[in-house]
């Protein structure tokens, strides 16, 4: 119904923002835990479900990989909640495009997120076996995301019956 009333577009690009608010969110609770062991975020329930713990952990930077295979050091060894900003504003970026290059590069971004996202979904519930409430926000965001874009590329890729 909420296609059906927006458009696809639309929701793409609030969606995005939603995603560019919540990554952001996600760079201050990090910043703030690691400046104050004793900070506790508002999506702090218990130490299972905990943002801060999440989003500090090693694998709350390059995806828990990049220092494993590239090195501490290496320019791509950032924390993941920079990759959600920089993500989202690309996203809303190509939510603004229009054309089928626009639909393609759409499909293509959010299907890449996606793939994160179920990575980072199973490091949280097999690996750490914790739940963080904004992570899980962003993969709900992620999922939209996708379907968003699956719809556009759907709609106009569909022959044309006279």
């Amino acid at each position: 119904v909420l296609f059906l009333e927006m458009g696809a577009r639309t929701v793409y690009i609030v969606l995005s923002v939603l995603g560019l608010v919540l990554s952001i969110y996600s760079v201050y609770i990090e910043t703030l835990k690691l400046k104050d062991e004793n900070y506790t975020a508002l999506c702090d329930i218990d130490e299972t479900i905990s943002c801060s713990a999440v989003l500090t952990s090693e694998y709350s930077v390059g995806l828990g990989l990049i220092e494993k295979y590239l090195g501490k050091d290496n320019i791509l060894n950032i924390p993941n909640a920079y990759y959600g900003v920089l993500l989202y504003m690309i996203q809303i970026a190509l939510g603004l495009m229009s054309g089928r290059i626009g639909i393609h590069l759409r499909l293509f971004v959010s299907s890449i997120s996606m793939i994160a996202s179920l990575f980072l979904m199973y490091v949280l519930f097999f690996i750490m076996y914790k739940a963080c409430l904004v992570c899980l926000a962003t993969h709900v965001v992620n999922t939209g995301l996708l379907l968003c874009s699956v719809l556009m590329y759907w709609k106009t890729s569909k022959p044309k019956v006279a």
